[in-house]
């Protein structure tokens, strides 16, 4: 029960109970007070004209023994006597009678039994009046008669005498016992509400105190939660909230320590899925940011529940084609329950598409704000309709606030490397004159080989998104162990000495170390760092076989990315021309990397590249 409906019934109560006592000791008891005095009064003017009338009953039986003249004047005298005392006795009765019916109404007729008995001893007595006045008016009285009618009179009035000492008796009981229970009800009300408050400040109020603190503890994932006692609903409210924020702080806390070890925003977001499908059981996190710059949204990144993203890396879209554009002005939350309705009213978003694509049928749109401007998005999204409420949009804005400068500081870490990676593979295009767009293509070649592996998931061929979106950003720069080269070498139209090819193989040792200098610097903040760069720029010239360079491994004993970037890396020298060769067709190209694999090519990986070769050939069209 709510404490605050105990204190209004408490309250609603005692007000009742103090106007009843106030009734009582102001109206009740004195109008009582006044019916028992009258009634006792009436009693006794009875009693006197009783007595009266007896008197003079007795007093014409001594005269009836006299002289008959002075009997008959003193009878006539007694006559009117009696008469008149009669007369008052009648009325008096008559007002005890109204009196004693006022008392049984005021007392709801508790005392109606008592009163009952006096009533009927009343209409004898009135009776009896009438009967004594009668016998007045006869012209012969018989002492008889008129005793007896006396006699019974007197023994009515005692009757009644006796009822009233008892009914004011049993009268004052009733408000004594009223008055008392009134007085102990208030008690127990003021009891109650005390208890309420001892409660209060007691247990409630401390507790709520010490969970204050945890919530501000530093140490609040191992800080013990205060047990509150629910006595009351409002108790129980409290508790609920109190446990509800501490869960959340530590959630909150937990993600923050997960994600101090994480530099890169596909780490990110990862952590930031495998807590959140837990927590609010969704399917799907992504991740965009705005290019002011461009003015577009980027998708940077993103996880799907057992299932690979349609919508991630690489898709772009214009302010003016997307809806987000809103949330860079209003920059509020914004939930869409019904996917399949969005994309009928707007059939030609692509965004909208790769989700339905994804089987999604919820999303939630959380703006990332820092210094009041929207730097980027966090998605979550469910494959059930009418997923998301407020409760989620507090709970994910509340994580974006948190994680917001983590996000950002990752999105910083991406852009450095981006443009380091952009920086080195100018510098190498710079010292190379014939690459052209070699770069380019063999990135794309890179990318569109490593999806396809990732989608026929071989088991001794696995590959994570992170690494995928690694190898994008990394495979540019494979040659970059060529800055250490010199220019005579590099730019050498003939064919090279062995001595000047000695020199050429050790580029990608140059690069490799590069990468792992940069490694080992940043080791201590996440030693994965360039990992997947160094991989590629130092084994990207190994074979199949093991007669590569520089270390001469063999089969899986090259890095998988290497690998990947060693087939497209050919496939586009192949394609390209140079100052020592002209370009090869495509179909040649493809019959030649046929040719090599299992001896300088991973068999696999040509095959796969084989099976993606309708995207291969467009990107050569688009580039060639």
């Amino acid at each position: 029960m709510k404490l605050n409906s105990i204190a209004k019934i408490g309250l609603v109560i005692a007000v009742f109970f103090v106007i009843s006592a106030l009734f009582i000791n102001f109206d009740l008891v004195p109008n009582i007070n006044t019916y028992t005095e009258t009634s006792r009064s009436l009693v006794n003017n009875m009693s006197e004209q009783s007595n009266a009338i007896n008197v003079s009953v007795n007093a014409l039986y001594i005269a009836s023994q006299t002289d008959e003249a002075f009997f008959i004047n003193f009878l006539n005298e007694q006559v009117v006597y009696l008469n008149a005392f009669n007369l008052k006795l009648f009325e008096t009765l008559n007002t005890l009678e109204l009196t004693l019916i006022e008392i049984n109404q005021t007392s709801i007729n508790r005392h109606s039994t008592l009163i009952n008995t006096m009533l009927v001893d009343i209409d004898k007595m009135i009776d009896l009046s009438e009967e004594l006045k009668m016998t007045l008016a006869s012209d012969s009285i018989t002492f008889d008669n008129l005793q007896l009618v006396v006699s019974d009179i007197q023994s009515s009035l005692n009757n009644i005498d006796s009822n009233v000492d008892l009914l004011n008796k049993r009268i004052i009981q009733d408000m004594t016992t009223l008055l008392n229970v009134t007085v102990v009800i208030l008690i127990g009300i003021i009891i109650i509400l005390l208890f309420g408050v001892f409660h209060l400040v007691n247990h409630l109020l401390p507790n709520i105190i010490k969970s204050l603190k945890v919530m501000s503890s530093s140490d609040i994932l191992g800080d013990v939660i205060p047990n509150i006692n629910t006595y009351y609903s409002e108790a129980e409210t409290i508790k609920n909230e109190i446990v509800s924020i501490i869960d959340e702080k530590r959630f909150i806390v937990e993600l923050q320590n997960k994600l101090l070890d994480v530099y890169v925003v596909e780490d990110t977001i990862n952590v930031l899925f495998e807590f959140l499908k837990t927590r609010l059981g969704i399917d799907r996190v992504g991740l965009a940011y705005v290019d002011y710059q461009t003015k577009t949204f980027v998708a940077e990144y993103g996880v799907l529940n057992g299932k690979e993203t349609i919508l991630g890396p690489g898709f772009v879209q214009p302010f003016e084609k997307s809806s987000l554009s809103e949330i860079l002005v209003h920059q509020q939350s914004v939930i869409n329950n019904d996917i399949e309705s969005a994309l009928v009213k707007r059939p030609n978003s692509d965004a909208l598409t790769m989700l339905n694509k994804e089987q999604i049928r919820s999303n939630l749109t959380i703006p990332i704000i820092m210094n009041q401007i929207v730097f980027g998005f966090i998605f979550f999204s469910s494959y059930k309709k009418d997923f998301f409420s407020d409760t989620e949009i507090e709970i994910g804005q509340r994580v974006a606030n948190e994680v917001k400068t983590l996000l950002h500081r990752a999105y910083f870490t991406n852009v450095i490397l981006t443009k380091m990676t952009s920086a080195f593979s100018e510098i190498v295009e710079s010292k190379d004159n014939d690459t052209g767009d070699h770069i380019v293509r063999m990135v794309k070649y890179s990318s569109i080989i490593a999806r396809g592996i990732k989608t026929k998931n071989h088991p001794d061929y696995q590959i994570s998104e992170k690494t995928i979106l690694e190898v994008e950003r990394y495979a540019a720069v494979h040659d970059i162990g060529k800055v250490g080269i010199p220019d005579a070498i590099l730019k050498k139209e003939d064919k090279l000495s062995d001595d000047e090819w000695n020199i050429m193989k050790k580029h990608p040792q140059i690069g490799g170390d590069v990468f792992k200098n940069l490694r080992e610097a940043l080791y201590a903040f996440d030693s994965s760092l360039y990992q997947v760069a160094e991989d590629i720029t130092r084994y990207h010239h190994e074979r199949w076989d093991g007669n590569g360079y520089p270390y001469g491994l063999k089969e899986h004993d090259i890095p998988l990315v290497a690998r990947i970037v060693s087939v497209a890396d050919v496939f586009d020298a192949l394609a390209s021309q140079r100052s020592y060769k002209r370009a090869f067709t495509f179909e040649k190209c493809i019959q030649i990397i046929k040719e090599i694999s299992n001896t300088q090519l991973d068999p696999y990986i040509v095959e796969v590249f084989l099976e993606e070769i309708e995207h291969i050939r467009e990107v050569y069209l688009r580039f060639n």
